[in-house]
């Protein structure tokens, strides 16, 4: 079966309205991309954007103290982890969402293609197909 018709089936199995099938499946989805994405400085990570209809390319620039603060961390051998899901951006960003419409999860960071195909030593290859299995998974 392919993903939409997993999604209509899990839909009725937990008597969901299309709309909120889809605004549940998009918020899981936002959650295993931003807890999949490679962490260096942190940047990547918190730089994905949710939207509907059109693409969110805008991007935050870590400031200067928090830059600082992972490289520290990376010169002395140990890792911090943000973590970039933050349920209400997920919330807000997909609220008016309605079957049929096309939502879009982003990362406008200039290098995000080349760690999803495994630019990374933090994330090889494929993690991004990766997330979105998961979620379909969870859908059977």
């Amino acid at each position: 079966m392919g993903f939409a018709t997993d999604m209509t089936a899990w839909a009725k199995k937990t008597k969901l309205t299309a709309d909120q099938a889809v605004r549940t499946v998009g918020i899981e989805m936002y959650k295993q991309l931003t807890d999949a994405a490679p962490v260096d400085s942190g940047q990547f990570r918190l730089n994905w954007n949710v939207s509907v209809g059109s693409v969110d390319t805008t991007t935050k620039p870590l400031s200067r103290q928090e830059l600082n603060k992972y490289a520290t961390a990376r010169r002395q051998g140990t890792t911090l982890s943000p973590h970039g899901f933050d349920p209400q951006k997920a919330v807000t960003g997909f609220a008016g969402v309605v079957a049929g419409q096309t939502m879009y999860i982003s990362n406008a960071m200039p290098y995000a293609l080349r760690l999803a195909f495994g630019w990374s030593e933090q994330a090889y290859g494929g993690w991004v197909s990766r997330a979105v299995e998961r979620v379909r998974r969870g859908l059977v």
